[in-house]
């Protein structure tokens, strides 16, 4: 079975230096010196300072309660977008209002933005989301911040090698370290921002400080991101990378196949492509299990299509429900494959598709 996804993880080899130095301190949460380095090290891969907890959904719900926003006020997010999202918002007591993406990147544009928190006042807040680990470009939501005033949270949960921060304060970047994601800590999450006081509010929180709880990231968790960040990426004597390499291989593909912009210049850890309208994703994704090639539909479903979602705010969905829900497909993308596996894959889904 050709494999969707497979993480790239440190081995217990490259782990061991830093576990015994968690031996030698014998501190094991609450901040010990892998998590402040940890940080550190953040910082300077973001180019802002950063505070990490336990997990992505934590840091964004975190993120929220530190922002103080009138409880529920409304914030502004697609449903193109991992269930954590729309369960981060809820959880800090807010309401998510869905707004649909734009059909070149599957994301929530700015423009879009600003004109919807000009004739709904109860927004006060917006969540871009860097959908498949794409990065969402960062000029805009600076712009739009000048423009409103209000905060702008960036769910960029696979995308910390590629995402922006900004200098401006009320905008927060949060990054998962989850084990799928580019740089994974087995579970983590890390929050990116020039607002210090909201930094320390949730650092607070993640201790059980006032409206917190227990989001404390471990010294283990820290030492396993450490190590991932020391380990380079596979690349050949020319530099070329592994994602270089399957961003050719994949030019194989029917040209029937659609995909986000900028989808091939990133270090992201998903490939999603979008079928042609005649195709049904379900019968595409059966005839490639067949012929052992394993698919995903990301996301799947979206957060308009939830229940527990249906009962919240919407400004007008179309292109999301029915464009992507039904034609989207992820491919097999991670550093294990061959140029074999890809032309495989390329082959089959022609194949499925005629």
């Amino acid at each position: 079975m050709i494999k969707v996804l497979i993480p790239e993880m440190p081995t217990a080899d490259e782990l061991l230096p830093y576990l015994r130095l968690i031996d030698q301190a014998k501190v094991y949460v609450n901040g010990g010196q892998m998590v402040k380095r940890l940080e550190l090290e953040l910082s300077a891969l973001t180019r802002a300072p950063c505070a990490v907890v336990s997990n992505g959904t934590v840091s964004m719900e975190l993120a929220l309660r530190a922002m103080d926003l009138p409880r529920g006020a409304g914030v502004l997010v697609p449903p193109v977008t991992y269930v954590a999202s729309g369960q981060a918002i809820v959880n800090a007591g807010l309401v998510p209002v869905l707004c649909d993406v734009e059909a070149d990147t599957w994301q929530l544009s700015a423009e879009r933005a600003a004109e919807i928190v000009a004739a709904d006042k109860s927004i006060k807040a917006v969540m871009p989301v860097a959908a498949f680990g794409l990065p969402v470009p960062i000029e805009p939501w600076e712009r739009f911040n000048y423009e409103t005033n209000l905060p702008v949270l960036i769910d960029a949960a696979g995308a910390i090698y590629g995402q922006q921060t900004s200098p401006i304060p009320e905008i927060v970047v949060s990054f998962s370290l989850h084990a799928t994601k580019a740089l994974g800590a087995g579970e983590g999450g890390a929050l990116a921002t020039h607002d210090l006081i909201l930094l320390e509010r949730v650092a607070s929180m993640a201790s059980f400080g006032p409206g917190g709880t227990n989001a404390k990231m471990s010294e283990y968790h820290a030492a396993v991101a450490l190590a991932s960040m020391k380990r380079p990426m596979r690349s050949d004597g020319d530099g070329r990378t592994w994602v270089d390499d399957l961003g050719g291989w994949y030019l194989q593909l029917p040209t029937s196949i659609k995909w986000p912009v900028g989808a091939r210049q990133d270090r992201r850890t998903l490939f999603p492509i979008l079928l042609p309208e005649r195709a049904e994703v379900t019968s595409v994704f059966s005839y490639l299990r067949l012929k052992g090639i394993e698919t995903k539909q990301w996301y799947a479903p979206f957060l308009d299509a939830r229940t527990e979602f249906h009962n919240y705010p919407n400004t007008g969905l179309c292109l999301s429900p029915a464009m992507l829900r039904y034609r989207l497909l992820g491919l097999p993308w991670h550093a294990f494959l061959t140029e074999d596996d890809v032309a495989a894959v390329c082959e089959k889904l022609s194949e499925a598709l005629a």
